[in-house]
């Protein structure tokens, strides 16, 4: 397989995982994607969350229940995440 090849399937695959961070864990509540799609040392790069909330897939579990319960009528919808190349 080509370099190239090997790269559009990478995206495609973190295509997938990001899709699945935001309407599987926070639209749907599936907490369990978490453990799923995570790493353990996954970190949440957002600056106006404490760390119990953005570290490791339990962190991220509890986030997504604050904003289930905080936002309960929440449409979340998923834009493109990666940059393309053109």
């Amino acid at each position: 397989m080509s370099k190239y090849k090997e790269e559009q399937e990478q995206e495609k695959t973190n295509e997938a995982l990001a899709h699945r961070f935001h309407m599987d864990i926070f639209q749907k509540g599936e907490l369990e994607a978490a453990d799923e799609i995570l790493v353990p040392e996954f970190v949440l790069r957002n600056p106006d969350l404490p760390s119990e909330l953005t570290h490791v897939p339990e962190g991220i579990k509890k986030f997504a229940t604050a904003a289930i319960q905080a936002i309960p009528d929440r449409q979340i919808t998923h834009e493109d995440t990666m940059n393309k190349r053109r």
